[in-house]
């Protein structure tokens, strides 16, 4: 059976959103198979095929756009101008969630010996 180019991009397309081959498969009436042979084609032309199927997925359960993307991009130029990676951000991040819950913790504690003097 021969594929056409409008098959193989719907399906192609489905893939890199994130659906199965075999969702795909039954969405466009063809095998797991096909499906995987098609996605295997199309690895051998874009070597980074796997990488955008990551890039998509993440963009679609973030619910996230094109616009979102570039602003990141522009977000990780700003960060590597001051000498920071992401691994850097998730330190920065994990350090303030900590000094949060610790002012947090500060504040029901002020709060407890407030209702005690009432």
């Amino acid at each position: 059976m021969t594929i056409s180019e409008e098959l193989r991009k719907r399906i192609l397309a489905q893939i890199l959103n994130g659906d199965s081959y075999k969702k795909a498969g039954l969405d466009n009436c063809v095998g797991v198979g096909t499906c995987f042979n098609i996605v295997e084609e199309e690895r051998k032309r874009t070597l980074d095929f796997d990488e955008v199927r990551r890039f998509m997925i993440a963009f679609k359960k973030h619910k996230l756009n094109p616009f979102d993307a570039e602003r990141v991009s522009k977000f990780a130029e700003l960060m590597n101008d001051f000498g920071l990676n992401f691994n850097d951000l998730q330190d920065v991040y994990t350090v303030a969630k900590m000094v949060l819950a610790e002012k947090i913790y500060s504040y029901r504690s002020l709060v407890k010996q407030l209702s005690f003097i009432s």
